[in-house]
């Protein structure tokens, strides 16, 4: 104690006492234990560290000197599991509604283990009460054990990747044929890129009961326990188990795998997708801790030169979804206040995108700092509103849906008749029968081999072909929207339920092969071939570049590297090389770091008697 003394004071801290009573000069950290005030659901660990339960729970203390302070230091402890976001912890003065100073970002997952965690704050002077409030925790996520005040300013400055960094590999030029015969359109079927058109994709990002749960490839036991389909009590089912549609190509990957988001990166870059928009419709919950692994692979994939698609956010679809406030700050306050990720940012009309309802973005009575971030929030984005029906269409005039059956609507119509935006979809949990919403092993449900021209194809392996998703393309691509809008990517999990949607042991999102909605590439026979149905996809919407003649010929020394220089076309591959090294769904862990060439530039001469 001595000896942090000490550094403390070199370092120009102003610590206060440990107990209310005590001079407010002396020097020294304050603790959790020694607060004035303490709002009614926080809890008191056993290792003297005092947990927030909610948002707006504070700690409180009499007496703190503030002259000439221009940091905080607090020691505690942030748990991101589940639907933990951490928090922004408010430092205020007075009351728990008084003057907001600042923050302190607790955003490090590492339960159990005291850390440091710091933030700026606004100059005041003269001695105030000090509170700390919570403004999202859950769960005792976040607690705190004991504080300093200091004259040290602290600069946490981000910086953002510039667009120049992004190295143009003319991906849309790139050639493939998958196993069903199917080539790639390219230029002369689609004619050239339409800059004014844009993808955006369903990506989940909450793969976070990897610890608990174990993986149960769904595709494969329907096939063994077809008894089982309608039977939620049947003895065939495991417990403990995620339900998997089936085995992603990946494995059955955690959402912290870095080696995973760095290949989508590059998956749907080279796709040209322009957006990940990421589900968190339910709750509060955002999943940070996983995004911000996401995150970090886009930022790095960026510095090696990739278009990496740009990231926005879907909220509670309800506009009287209480959740939503909480949802829609957790998701500013981490994701975008203070201007980090801003590289990452979708921009939409001028501003940050974000699917959602600003109808409960209301300030709590009395407090001046929480309406000032309310107005904050509903200036810093573009927003629309989320239609959840497959059916309805857009019933505000300000909405965008995410998935529908046929036939389509377009959404949020302009002045000029046009639409902002349509969606595509693999499958649906949507009844042809009832026409309302069902589970995916419904009898009746219209899944990858279904048309509403056709219905279901009932050839062996006809879910490969995606005859949905064709029938919705096309209807997308008559309406022509600005904004196409795919689902989805990588949602996996079919959950069970003993009833839902009519049908009895129901599984909601997911459910086989047919009756799924996922293009990243799966195990299986399904391979990739709804992922080159994504690339064709993206090119029938937006274009594609027009491949380069090869140039003139030359004869090439091959002792001579300057010999190269102007030899046409230049085929431009991916940068970036990096080792797997994580954990998956319970029992499944991942490594790969064998060495790889990563060929960057390739090109092509001849002449009369060679090719080089």
């Amino acid at each position: 104690m001595i000896k942090k003394l000490a550094s403390m004071l070199m370092a120009g801290a102003m610590c206060v006492s440990l107990g209310a009573a005590l001079n407010v000069s002396a020097e020294g950290e304050r603790y959790a234990k020694s607060s004035d005030y303490v709002s009614e659901k926080v809890t008191k660990g056993s290792d003297d560290v005092y947990y927030f339960s909610h948002g707006y729970d504070y700690i409180g203390f009499k007496n703190v000197d503030f002259t000439g302070m221009k940091s905080v230091e607090i020691t505690g402890i942030c748990n991101m599991l589940g639907s933990r976001d951490g928090d922004k912890v408010q430092i205020r003065i007075d009351s728990d509604k008084g003057q907001l100073l600042g923050y302190v970002d607790f955003g490090i997952h590492d339960p159990g283990k005291i850390k440091i965690f710091k933030g700026s704050i606004d100059s005041v002077t003269g001695v105030h009460d000090l509170y700390f409030v919570s403004s999202f925790s859950t769960s005792s996520s976040v607690g705190i054990k004991s504080f300093v005040l200091s004259k040290d300013e602290y600069i946490n400055k981000y910086e953002p990747i510039p667009d120049s960094a992004v190295i143009d590999n003319h991906s849309s030029t790139w050639t493939f044929t998958d196993d069903l015969g199917r080539r790639a359109a390219d230029y002369e079927e689609v004619g050239p890129i339409r800059g004014d058109k844009y993808v955006g994709i369903f990506y989940w990002t909450w793969h976070n009961n990897f610890e608990t749960l174990a993986p149960l490839n769904m595709s494969e036991f329907a096939k063994l326990h077809p008894e089982a389909k309608y039977d939620f009590t049947n003895v065939a089912w495991p417990g403990g188990v995620a339900h998997f549609w089936n085995e992603p190509m990946f494995g059955y990957y955690a959402g912290i795998d870095y080696w995973v988001y760095r290949k989508h990166a590059q998956m749907l870059a080279d796709a040209g997708v322009d957006v990940l928009l990421f589900d968190t419709t339910n709750g509060t919950n955002t999943w940070r801790r996983e995004y911000q692994v996401l995150f970090k692979a886009l930022i790095d994939a960026r510095k090696n030169g990739l278009d990496t698609p740009k990231v926005a956010f879907i909220s509670n679809f309800a506009p009287t979804n209480t959740s939503s406030k909480e949802n829609i700050t957790r998701t500013y306050m981490n994701a975008y206040m203070d201007g980090k990720y801003s590289d990452l940012w979708f921009y939409w009309k001028g501003k940050p995108l974000i699917m959602a309802n600003t109808d409960q973005l209301k300030a709590r009575d009395g407090d001046a700092a929480d309406s000032q971030l309310m107005d904050e929030i509903k200036n810093f984005f573009t927003f629309r509103s989320p239609q959840p029906s497959y059916v309805t269409g857009d019933t505000t005039g300000t909405q965008w849906g995410w998935l529908e059956v046929y036939p389509k609507h377009g959404f949020y119509k302009k002045a000029d008749g046009s639409y902002e935006q349509a969606t595509v979809g693999v499958a649906a949990n949507h009844s042809y029968e009832t026409h309302t919403i069902t589970a995916m092993n419904s009898p009746y449900l219209t899944g990858r081999s279904y048309t509403n021209e056709l219905g279901t194809d009932l050839q062996e392996g006809a879910y490969k072909y995606g005859w949905f998703f064709k029938e919705q393309l096309k209807s997308a691509i008559d309406i022509d929207p600005e904004f196409m809008f795919i689902t989805g990517w990588n949602e996996w999990i079919a959950g069970r339920n003993e009833s839902w949607g009519g049908v009895l042991n129901a599984s909601h999102d997911e459910y086989d092969n047919d009756v799924s909605r996922d293009m990243e590439p799966t195990k299986g026979d399904m391979k990739d071939d709804y992922y080159c149905l994504l690339v064709d996809s993206v090119r029938k919407f937006k274009g594609a570049e027009k491949l380069e003649a090869a140039g003139a010929a030359k004869t090439i020394n091959m002792n001579d590297s300057k010999a190269w220089e102007g030899v046409t076309p230049e085929f431009i591959n991916d940068k970036g090389t990096y080792n797997r090294d994580s954990v998956g769904y319970k029992g499944c862990n991942y490594k790969n770091d064998t060495a790889r060439n990563n060929v960057i530039v390739s090109k092509v001469s001849r002449d009369s008697q060679y090719m080089y």
